[in-house]
């Protein structure tokens, strides 16, 4: 009996010294999505012709765009914005942070650093100026955390939109995309309770003005991806592509139509921290002695 109590203390202790190696461990989650090279025409399967909309002093006449972006990192407070503007011209969206941490540099779109630079969550989305006729327009989105959150939730992400509004006079045309999407996902657990998820999605629709019905959209497995690390399996995972689009809507009936893009990057860590080395490592020798005091205790 006397022996059964020192064995069960010690291997008590030896598994808070292993739990207490594993303390500093924490889910990290980065997205990464660019659309660059946009390019929008019209064809009829033969010959292509300039996309249907006026430009006046770098500006799509009728064309509208939005970036909106969000953080929470509870329960530090709640950050997100909202960034109209005009087709054509550049538009830039204030980031969002949230968590206890020191936010990386505005319009950072690649990983911030190192797991650990920073703790909190952040997200931001921005797109360039050019011209959707001759390839010129790049979007770009991100989602980026890391820590532990003390309520085991946080979440950041954002979406930019680009609507057109054109009129075809004739029918038989199609509206022709083409872009070259890069993308970067980035995911890491190492404990039981923890998950990581990044996502990023890319789509193309075309909605008649008129009726309110969509005619097309567009949003392949290619351009939406999601990874994820639960429990710390996989303990790290990630994947990255850089690849050229091209889609063809269906051929239209003359009228009037909405023609939207859209992208967005998500990133999500769930778990909540686990006691310090410190305060395990004070436990598991209260335990051990403990354990001892029983032992020399007569019987």
């Amino acid at each position: 009996m006397k022996t059964r109590s020192v064995l069960w203390c010690t291997s008590t202790l030896a598994g808070v010294l292993m739990l207490s190696t594993a303390a500093h461990a924490v889910p990290y989650a980065f997205a990464g999505n660019q659309i660059q090279h946009l390019t929008l025409q019209l064809t009829d399967g033969t010959t292509t012709s300039p996309f249907p909309v006026q430009i006046v002093n770098g500006a799509v006449v009728g064309a509208t765009t939005q970036l909106s972006d969000s953080a929470q990192f509870t329960p530090y407070a709640n950050s997100g914005f909202l960034q109209p503007g005009v087709a054509g011209l550049a538009s830039n969206v204030n980031q969002a942070f949230s968590g206890p941490g020191v936010a990386p540099a505005e319009n950072t779109f690649n990983p911030a650093g190192p797991m650990g630079t920073f703790t909190g969550i952040r997200s931001d989305a921005s797109i360039g100026a050019g011209a959707v006729s001759t390839g010129g327009v790049a979007v770009s989105n991100v989602a980026e955390g890391y820590g532990y959150t003390p309520l085991g939730v946080a979440t950041g992400g954002n979406t930019a939109t680009i609507n057109f509004a054109i009129t075809l006079a004739t029918s038989g045309l199609s509206v022709l995309l083409d872009f070259q999407n890069l993308y970067n996902l980035i995911v890491h657990t190492d404990n039981v309770g923890d998950t990581a998820t990044a996502s990023i999605t890319n789509s193309f629709s075309i909605t008649n003005k008129t009726t309110g019905q969509q005619v097309f959209s567009y949003g392949p497995f290619p351009i939406t991806q999601q990874i994820s690390s639960q429990n710390g399996s996989p303990l790290d995972s990630s994947t990255s592509n850089t690849f050229n689009a091209s889609v063809q809507s269906i051929a239209l009936a003359a009228g009037s139509y909405n023609v939207s893009l859209s992208s967005s990057a998500t990133a999500t860590i769930i778990g909540q921290p686990i006691p310090e080395p410190t305060t395990l490592a004070l436990l598991g020798a209260g335990l051990l002695a403990l354990g001892f005091s029983r032992k020399r205790r007569p019987v």
